[in-house]
């Protein structure tokens, strides 16, 4: 799971997918190592493959994330992999 985390968005890596989507709009996401572990076990335990670790960042990485940051006007996005935080912002000026 965590090789396909680390794909690049080229060969279908959804991370970086997301991370550009971000950008585009002037964010920068930063990931943390625990939380890249921390994604990767949520995805395996669901037990669908690949889809998994989609489904799990959608729900850091979403569309609603995304407008949150914006309506907060944040230039960076910090997922860290501490217990019971799924991701926690961080504001850059």
């Amino acid at each position: 799971m965590l090789q396909i985390l680390r794909l690049s968005a080229d060969k279908g890596g959804y991370l970086e997918m997301q991370r550009r989507m971000f950008k585009r709009e002037g964010i920068n996401v930063i990931v943390d190592p625990g939380a890249l572990e921390l994604i990767a076990m949520r995805a395996a335990a669901d037990r669908r493959g690949a889809r998994s670790i989609q489904t799990v960042l959608h729900g850091v990485l979403g569309p609603e994330t995304l407008v949150d940051c914006l309506l907060r006007g944040q230039k960076a996005l910090h997922i860290t992999g501490k217990e019971g935080v799924a991701h926690e912002h961080v504001a850059v000026p």
